[in-house]
């Protein structure tokens, strides 16, 4: 539950407070608690990074040197572990929500910044 709490919630608490910050400056305070438990870039990038390296990491645990794969056959009666992945267009599409979730929550709090200069 905390890794939807992280991944869906959060972004979407910092999506809110971005939106309100532009109506209401006491939004800002929460944007800069919430902003960096946001995770969503770094989410998106170690999933592209994960997908991307599963099949070696794979194929380096089911290395026949150790008799890994033997065994396999031998407890559940399939030839071997395969492990791989492509990246696909959801993971491509979390990557760009990220960037825009990113842009636009440092494009709120140089605004505020602005708009408070410009009152002193």
């Amino acid at each position: 539950i905390t890794s939807v709490i992280h991944v869906m919630l959060v972004p979407l608490v910092v999506l809110y407070c971005c939106i309100t910050a532009w109506w209401n400056p006491r939004s800002v305070k929460w944007l800069h608690c919430l902003h960096p438990n946001a995770n969503t870039l770094t989410f998106a990038a170690g999933l592209i990074l994960l997908v991307r390296s599963l099949e070696s990491v794979g194929t380096s645990l089911v290395s026949d040197s150790d008799g890994l794969c033997q065994k396999f056959d031998d407890l559940l009666g399939e030839a071997c572990l395969n492990l791989s992945g492509k990246v696909g267009m959801g993971a491509w599409s979390c990557l760009g929500q990220a960037l825009a979730l990113e842009a636009f929550v440092l494009l709120t709090l140089w605004a505020h910044r602005q708009h408070q200069e410009h009152q002193q």
